[in-house]
């Protein structure tokens, strides 16, 4: 099944992107090589947690973004500090 692995901030991305516009079919990322760009290391947190969590994490490990997860590693959402 589908499950979070990581988070690609936009300029990894769109390095990716512009590489599989320009490269051969054959030459082209796979899924496995699209992890080297990804942060497997992001915080998560499941639906439950109080605010007052979410505050807590947000201020002592100053995280960016804090990703919602379900059971089974499923995204639900994401929260973003300005």
């Amino acid at each position: 099944g589908e499950h979070f692995v990581g988070y690609i901030e936009r300029h990894s991305l769109e390095r990716l992107l512009d590489g599989m516009q320009t490269a051969q079919e054959e030459e082209r990322p796979s899924p496995n090589n699209v992890l080297r760009y990804t942060d497997c290391t992001v915080m998560r947190m499941l639906p439950f947690a109080s605010l007052s969590q979410v505050h807590k994490v947000f201020k002592q490990l100053g995280c960016r973004n804090i990703f919602i997860v379900g059971s089974g590693d499923a995204l639900l959402g994401m929260l973003s500090k300005k």
